[in-house]
């Protein structure tokens, strides 16, 4: 439970970095303006809690890829996916989103992806 409670922390306060990034007309160059070093961090700290954590860009889309790195049981696992899932969206939604289309990205899209150690992909959500 602690895992779960310290990834969502963390995992929102990435998406909470994000807004406020601007002048960009790609997914690319809006994660380009990040505080790397902050972004890092923060990268680091989730992945102590046992998932390994992405951001990527192509084209208008930002994906966030989160990777179990540790042995999870299957119903722990379905549970913090979930959780995940439920507590990003909204962010995503109401701030991201919007965000990157105030900063001139005309189609914004933000995809979740949450992976287990095997590669098998067990939530895939985009939102636009």
């Amino acid at each position: 439970m602690k895992k779960i409670l310290t990834t969502l922390l963390l995992l929102t306060m990435v998406c909470v970095m994000i807004v406020g990034c601007g002048g960009s007309t790609t997914a690319q160059q809006y994660l380009d303006e990040f505080d790397q070093d902050e972004l890092n961090s923060l990268i680091e700290d989730i992945r102590a809690a046992g998932i390994d954590f992405e951001i990527t860009a192509q084209g208008d889309t930002l994906i966030y890829t989160l990777t179990v790195i540790e042995e999870m049981d299957e119903m722990f696992l379905a549970i913090m996916s979930e959780a995940m899932l439920e507590m990003i969206s909204s962010l995503i939604e109401d701030e991201v989103l919007s965000e990157m289309r105030e900063f001139g990205i005309e189609n914004p899209a933000v995809r979740y992806v949450f992976v287990d150690t095997d590669g098998t992909v067990l939530e895939e959500v985009t939102f636009d």
